[in-house]
């Protein structure tokens, strides 16, 4: 087994001094504060229950109040959905009589090209491509008739080649 790589100095850290150590998942911080709030809440709960019980009158008048504000925000809400509904409604009719007909033209398009792709293949690549075959069985077939003649240049080595295109070249220099 090989030993676990060692930490140069300037890559240490605080976590990397402990490794098996796992931090962990909510900070004591927030923990404090969540803390705080709920003993906050349950004395502001036990103050308005002890004035609820010493002022009933108070307490009448206060949940009238709390009645007719939460009427209220279901008169909102309500109103809210009506207003949702209505936007879901014109999405429905914006995807079925605009989009749908802009995704069958492109539709429409895409077989279209495939179609043009698939006839100039056919018709224009695949003739060039024989052509150019048959140009170069021609062309080696000549090479091959030439190193046959008497003085033809198609049995030279490669060295001889490139000399005589050496020569060829110096000759165009003079």
């Amino acid at each position: 087994m090989s030993d676990p790589p060692v930490l140069t100095s300037e890559k240490r850290t605080a976590d990397a001094a402990v490794p098996d150590q796992a931090k962990p998942l909510i900070s004591p911080k927030y923990v404090l504060i969540a803390v705080a709030l709920v003993i906050i809440a349950v004395v502001v709960i036990v103050g308005l229950v002890i004035m609820a019980v010493r002022n009933p009158a108070h307490t009448e008048t206060v949940r009238d109040m709390a009645i007719i504000a939460l009427a209220a925000e279901s008169g909102l809400i309500g109103l809210g959905l009506l207003v949702l509904i209505v936007q879901v409604a014109r999405l429905a009719n914006m995807l079925e009589f605009e989009i749908k007909p802009i995704l069958l033209n492109t539709a429409d398009t895409v077989s279209t090209v495939r179609g043009t792709a698939s006839f100039v293949s056919e018709r224009m690549v695949s003739p060039i491509i024989k052509a150019s075959g048959y140009m170069s069985g021609a062309a080696r077939l000549v090479g091959a008739l030439r190193g046959l003649a008497p003085g033809g240049r198609g049995g030279e080595s490669e060295e001889q080649r490139q000399e005589v295109s050496q020569q060829s070249t110096r000759g165009g220099e003079r």
